[in-house]
């Protein structure tokens, strides 16, 4: 019985070109499947940088507002304590009561000086001008 009957009438030379074709075939499409792999590879390992550098210019951007918006804040803060200062200076300057509680101090000021020269005066010795102690000019 020859080979070629026992294989079902399939001839040897036949069946190997066959099957060295259909391995040429599939190391081909594999060769391509590699390409396509690697490809992806990059394209994936590209978008990962892309969006590792874009979440950390993300991350930057929001700690940057952050600090900015914080900042801003207390900027206004004070500005808003200088503003309130100011404007109690303002009707502190223009209030009639405020500046005639200053008068009426000022004159009880010089009132009260007066009367600690006269003190002054009073104290020292007729004779020779001694001040009794403690009552200095």
């Amino acid at each position: 019985m020859s080979l070629t009957k026992s294989l079902g009438g399939v001839d040897l030379g036949q069946l190997s070109r066959r099957l060295t074709s259909l391995q040429e075939e599939a190391t081909q499409k594999f060769a391509a499947l590699e390409q396509q792999i690697a490809r992806t590879r990059e394209q994936g390992s590209s978008f990962v940088n892309e969006v590792s550098n874009g979440k950390v210019d993300l991350m930057r951007l929001v700690e940057d507002r952050n600090e900015l918006e914080s900042r801003l804040a207390a900027t206004e803060k004070r500005l808003t304590e200088r503003l309130t200062a100011l404007e109690e200076l303002e009707k502190s300057r223009h209030n009639p009561k405020d500046i005639q509680e200053a008068s009426l101090l000022r004159g009880q000021i010089h009132a009260q000086e007066a009367r600690i020269n006269t003190l002054l005066a009073e104290s020292a010795h007729p004779v020779t001008g001694f001040r009794a102690p403690g009552l200095s000019h």
